[in-house]
């Protein structure tokens, strides 16, 4: 009888540490849509969020401004210690390509994000595909080129012996802002981006070494999952509209809006990019000895020949986060500290309900200089969900601040209908977004 009373007196202390638990502390680096929405859905999920260095219109919706150089890892490791942060997400590439995971990890802080050897498959293209050959992952053929003139003459050859306009892909090997990857319609096309990129220099160090693809056609698939080791938490699928104006015409972009899921996933998609993608990238990485913590974004096509690879990123994508932020239906939160301790023992697929993102840009998004300091009207006319990116604030007044401004989201049948129907009350001088996603 003793004994039973004890474990009841037990129980009911550990039901009241677990209701008096104190909130997790989350540091939140990135400025744009996708950090806004993550740090939405996790301050949802109770955490006391801090970002850095976040906009304009995310410190409005209350988050706390950690106000530091996410680039000057001292400062992040100093105030991660001050302020007794529990885990640390890192949402942009290049804080992740710089080692800042590594040096988080050293200084045995909880992070999302893999190390710098990791982040090598978003920040080398060559390097992805390198990988997704020897790992036997279906993707385009491809060549790397470091020589303008070895390029060129490639580039000749390949419109030489082929009917069609437009066999090609070209990329810049290393970080280009989303802006790196080029769709030419022509031999001359071509042969201009190539110069642009190789002689020229239009991204820097970034584009002096660069890789052609055969072009594929289909459909894209965006697949993001949460990796520990062996084993991944499997977010629904999104489709990401990249390309500028209607009828996916323009140039590539970082996202012009996205639906999850993806209207194109099936009963076994997600297997299938588990078992053919997945695994076998993860027992590549470990003969290179790498071990993969964090998110992962697999782009991928459905071409007639089937779903094929068209790169990595080691993060979340935008705006597909901000879909999948407001529409998965399970707790986030948990499986971020199972993941960063490493404790992730087994596969997990996550459920959403429909929802879709409507990015609304810059006029010259895309195209050129990015036209900014316009004054924003009509956000208090929304209903809809709404997260920032490049935006400030003056005098009681948002302003454009960069190329994607905000995206606008909602959920359940006709949600694209009414992300739509939302910008339709927002404008500002240039204001661009497609009609017909």
């Amino acid at each position: 009888m003793l004994f039973l009373c004890l474990l009841q007196v037990i129980k009911s202390l550990m039901i009241y540490e677990n209701d008096h638990d104190p909130k997790k502390k989350i540091l939140i680096i990135g400025s744009g849509g996708r950090e806004h929405a993550l740090a939405w859905r996790l301050r949802k999920e109770g955490a006391e969020i801090f970002v850095t260095p976040g906009n304009a219109g995310l410190f409005e919706d209350g988050f706390k401004d950690a106000n530091i150089d996410s680039e000057i890892f001292d400062l992040v490791v100093s105030f991660t210690k001050s302020k007794k942060i529990d885990l640390v997400i890192i949402g942009p590439e290049k804080p992740l390509v710089l080692g800042l995971g590594n040096r988080l990890r050293k200084e045995g802080i909880l992070v999302i994000g893999p190390n710098k050897d990791a982040a090598q498959l978003e920040a080398s293209k060559s390097f992805a595909k390198k990988i997704m050959h020897q790992a036997g992952i279906p993707s385009a053929p491809f060549r790397a080129f470091s020589d303008y003139n070895d390029a060129r003459v490639y580039l000749d050859e390949l419109y030489r012996n082929t009917d069609e306009d437009s066999p090609v892909v070209i990329k810049a090997d290393g970080l280009a802002g989303g802006k790196g990857v080029v769709l030419p319609s022509n031999l001359d096309e071509a042969q201009t981006f190539l110069r642009q990129f190789m002689q020229e220099g239009l991204f820097g160090e970034s584009s002096k070494r660069i890789v052609i693809e055969e072009r594929l056609e289909g459909n894209e698939l965006s697949f993001i999952c949460l990796c520990s080791s062996e084993h991944f938490i499997s977010l629904p699928t999104s489709r990401d509209y990249k390309r500028l104006k209607n009828g996916d015409l323009g140039p590539n972009t970082g996202g012009m809006g996205a639906r999850v899921p993806s209207p194109d996933e099936k009963e076994e998609t997600r297997t299938w990019i588990e078992e053919t993608v997945l695994r076998p990238l993860f027992r590549e990485l470990k003969k290179e000895g790498i071990t993969y913590t964090g998110f992962l974004y697999v782009g991928l096509m459905l071409t007639q020949s089937g779903m094929k690879v068209l790169e990595f990123n080691v993060r979340l994508g935008d705006p597909e986060t901000q879909a999948l932020m407001v529409g998965i239906e399970e707790k986030l939160l948990p499986y971020l500290f199972l993941c960063a301790k490493g404790q992730i023992k087994k596969d997990v697929q996550l459920t959403t309900k429909e929802t879709a993102c409507l990015v609304l840009t810059s006029q010259y998004y895309g195209e050129g200089e990015v036209r900014k300091g316009d004054v924003i009207v009509g956000l208090e006319n929304v209903d809809s969900k709404m997260f920032f990116a490049g935006v400030k604030k003056e005098k009681g007044l948002f302003y454009t601040e960069g190329g994607r401004v905000l995206s606008i989201c909602s959920t359940g049948e006709g949600c694209m209908d009414r992300c739509l129907e939302e910008a339709k009350k927002i404008s500002w001088k240039g204001m661009h977004y497609r009609t017909d996603l």
